[in-house]
């Protein structure tokens, strides 16, 4: 069923005598009242522009004024639940209400919605339910408490308030649609229909409702119905994909598998990313049994989809991903593949398909059944090619080779160890046969024999390979072959764009390597820096592991659990289920798990903030940094790159950059590098050039750190430790930074045709652009002569986004100049810093 979060938003009105407020705790003295009604005032009036971050300000100095004034409380709840989704700080302040007026209905239903926004399903449910209590049941809350019910799979209890909701408020559209979802998913087709025709009648202009009554008559298996259905929408609106696509579902069904064809293919031609009916179509080769057919179509769909992400990009968090769960797709593209594959006798490529497939939720109890159709059965956590095994305190691995023989006939079997091609060891036993049954698809009983080997290897720039053969007097015969297995360490990555684009025009590497989920046979591969690569794992994350490689001398591995785009949430951890297929953070933590590195990761490195604007980004991170902790237990460091700024997204950004800068502060094991300061920004990503020198910099950094490295002279990101006048006059300001280097002043440069300056453009007083005369640095401490005495609280070090001091219309990104060490390390920014008084 196609659906969406609910987002309700209460509009301002004009704040008069707040004190009259039924839910008012304690009155002001009448001077602080009349400040606290102008500042709320301030903010209606912002908030009334759309300025909400400028609202949020004033009510917040508001608040300062008179802190139990609850209907300001509630004022900023409302933006920062339903303006600005920052869930955490509305469900702080609904909390702060209820405490004091604990019988709000409309406080529990902002907080009740900011739950299920977080995805917390369970305070959401009980939120709403006490809305309900306190007040009557409107059409917001009935919504809301059927979509928190129906995401919980509670259907019956969502029917049940929808069909209250329905007596109330008949003309309501949406709660037919939503009435009817849920009687779909109750397979109560038939009453759904009549609630889908009365939800078109009330509103013709919710397609999804046309939709889903097409959807139900195919369940009830009245494809023709649903042809008709489609037909005359087509015929409406030609040009509407998911038209095409359904009815050629429904031909699907019907077995019309040309005119099904033919709607797909119109699909495609409209939009060759719709994905979905690339999937069909292969299902599609797969019954009429053009197996080569269907193996393409799938391969080309995982090739463009890469690891779901046309889902991905569409959900953005667990709930919404639950909400929007038929945008996955590669789940069904890989059992059909496996299908199509084992049609045409690839076992190995099957049975890898099969456990993809798995994983990602399709039943495949039966493709996985293909992995035992071979002549030797290995054990899950036998060696693949190209993997990497995490070197030990010995910097080596042990190899292990376990499975069942089924291959008879045979007196002895051998595995030998080759490395770069020279064998190396040899280790043989006989084979003791006994019957056994193994679920397959012969399901047949058999001789067979338990394997067990296990061989050493050492961690260095060589390549082992493994053979596994059988023997008798006259032959000796192959079963298992893997190559290109190597022993070294291991690191994490993730984040948004800047995370995982980048190409780095440079020869593969063989000695580094990464496990995806691709359209490729093999989880491991060589690691890459080509965005269309199965094996990419970005600029930045190939730079970085090629150095510790060609310079120590040793193989690494690095998963890179990226998402472009993303917000921070987006990363978040499914408590409940570490490793769900459509969390982001269970896609990633699942293949480290599968590669056997899960206890052998040594760092995290993190490039995420542009799509998080507002304030709470430390406490998001720090609930990020826990999970973390959670599941990778040996990792002893995390390095954060501090953003900068950018047009990746909106402003203010400001907010997110000052936390990011904080963080080493606030968690021990974090160290935080700047942006800043970087080549080839282009407003939101980088040529190679910028993530070529960002990889050399973290590189220093894990050297420092991992390798012992002693060249450590200004490899650090400076970090303002404070701000003070350094006179009575107050007209210099001395910045003093954590750095063991003496800092470098960035020279002018000439960015949109002018010539921009720390002086003029570098720095912020209370906001606003500083009247700087000159800046110049001495040792650590950078020294900011004003024109004239100023009599500014704080200070900032780059604007949020613009030149703000050139006046550039429209916006030019701020590029420069930077304070950096000698070795060219951005300073990090940082903002609104309390300027301190003469010593």
């Amino acid at each position: 069923m196609q659906r969406c979060l609910l987002n309700v938003w209460f509009g301002a009105t004009v704040l008069m005598l707040i004190v009259s407020s039924p839910i008012f705790a304690q009155k002001p003295t009448p001077a602080v009242q009349a400040q606290v009604v102008k500042l709320a005032n301030e903010g209606v009036a912002k908030q009334n522009k759309g300025d909400y971050n400028g609202a949020v300000a004033s009510y917040t100095k508001a608040l300062q004024l008179s802190p139990q004034d609850l209907q300001i409380l509630l004022f900023r709840a409302r933006v920062n639940a339903f303006a600005l989704n920052n869930a955490r700080a509305a469900i702080e302040d609904a909390t702060k209400i209820i405490a004091l007026a604990p019988k709000s209905a409309e406080v529990y239903f902002l907080r009740g919605i900011s739950y299920l926004n977080s995805q917390r399903l369970v305070e959401a449910e009980k939120d709403l339910e006490q809305a309900l209590k306190y007040g009557p049941l409107d059409e917001n809350l009935c919504r809301s408490l059927a979509i928190t019910y129906s995401v919980q799979q509670k259907y019956e209890r969502a029917l049940e308030i929808l069909t209250k909701g329905i007596k109330l408020f008949p003309k309501q559209a949406f709660l037919y649609y939503e009435r009817a979802n849920n009687l779909s998913n109750v397979g109560r087709c038939d009453q759904a229909i009549s609630d889908y025709n009365v939800s078109i009648k009330l509103d013709s202009t919710n397609i999804n409702a046309y939709l889903n009554r097409a959807n139900c008559r195919g369940q009830i298996k009245d494809f023709l119905g649903s042809v008709k259905d489609y037909t005359q929408l087509i015929a409406k609106d030609p040009k509407n994909i998911m038209f095409w696509y359904n009815r050629g579902n429904a031909f699907e069904e019907l077995k019309q598998y040309d005119s099904a064809l033919e709607d797909l293919n119109q699909v495609l031609v409209l939009d060759s990313t719709r994905h979905r009916a690339r999937t069909l179509k292969a299902k599609i080769y797969l019954q009429q049994g053009d197996y080569v057919r269907a193996e393409n179509e799938c391969t080309q769909l995982l090739r463009m989809n890469s690891q779901d992400a046309a889902g991905f990009a569409n959900a953005g968090n667990i709930v919404s991903a639950y909400l929007q769960r038929e945008s996955f797709i590669n789940a069904g593209a890989y059992g059909i593949r496996a299908n199509a594959r084992y049609s045409q006798g690839n076992l190995q490529g099957a049975c890898a398909d099969a456990r993809k497939a798995s994983y990602l939720g399709v039943p495949t109890t039966s493709a996985l059944n293909l992995c035992k159709d071979q002549a030797f059965i290995p054990d899950l956590n036998v060696p693949q090619s190209y993997q990497l095994y995490p070197r030990n305190a010995t910097d080596s691995a042990l190899i292990t080779i376990k499975g069942v023989m089924r291959l008879t006939g045979y007196d002895s079997v051998y595995a030998v160890l080759r490395k770069n091609g020279s064998p190396i060891k040899r280790i043989a036993s006989a084979l003791h046969y006994m019957k056994m049954t193994v679920q397959s698809i012969s399901s047949t009983a058999s001789m067979q024999s338990f394997v067990e080997f296990a061989l050493p290897i050492h961690a260095e720039l060589s390549q082992y390979s493994i053979t596994l053969s059988v023997r008798d007097a006259k032959r000796d015969t192959v079963v298992f072959e893997r190559d290109s297995i190597v022993c070294g360490d291991v690191l994490l990555m993730s984040g948004q764009s800047n995370a995982v684009l980048g190409e780095v025009p440079k020869e593969r590497n063989p000695y580094l390597r990464t496990f995806v989920v691709g359209a490729a046979d093999a989880y491991w591969g060589t690691a890459s820096a080509k965005s269309n690569d199965d094996y990419n794992v970005g600029a930045l994350g190939y730079e970085l592991i090629s150095r510790i490689s060609t310079e120590l001398k040793i193989p690494v591995a690095l998963i890179n659990g990226g998402l472009s785009g993303s917000t921070i949430e987006q990363h978040f951890r499914d408590n409940t289920n570490p490793i769900n297929s459509m969390s982001w953070y269970g896609r990633m933590l699942w293949r480290v798990r599968e590669a056997g590195l899960v206890n052998a990761a040594k760092a995290m490195v993190w490039y995420q903030g542009e799509s998080n604007e507002n304030a709470g980004y430390g406490d998001k991170f720090t609930t990020l940094h826990t999970a973390w902790k959670q599941d990778y237990l040996n990792i002893k460091k995390t390095y954060v790159v501090q953003i900068r700024p950018s047009e990746c997204n909106q402003s203010p950004i400001t907010s997110p950059r000052e936390e990011q800068r904080l963080l080493g502060s606030r968690l021990g094991t974090v160290e935080v590098i700047a942006a800043s300061g970087l080549p080839a920004h282009d407003g939101c990503h980088y040529g190679n050039d910028g993530y070529i020198t960002l990889g050399k910099q973290l590189f220093n950094l894990i050297n420092r750190d991992f390798y012992k490295a002693t060249d450590t002279l200004g490899i650090s990101s400076p970090n303002l430790v404070k701000a003070a006048w350094t006179g009575a006059k107050r007209d210099e300001i001395a910045l003093t930074f954590a750095s063991n280097d003496a800092l470098v002043c960035g020279s002018d440069t000439s960015v949109a045709g002018k010539v921009r300056t720390l002086a003029n453009d570098a720095f912020l007083l209370d906001g606003k652009p500083a009247k700087a005369v000159s800046v110049r640095s001495e040792k650590n401490v950078v020294l900011v002569k004003l024109s004239s005495a100023s009599g500014a609280k704080t200070i900032s070090y780059i604007p949020e986004k613009c030149y703000v001091a050139s006046g550039d219309v429209p916006c030019v990104v701020y590029e420069g100049p930077w304070i950096t060490t000698s070795r060219g390390v951005g300073a990090l920014t940082f903002a609104n810093v309390t300027i301190q008084a003469i010593p």
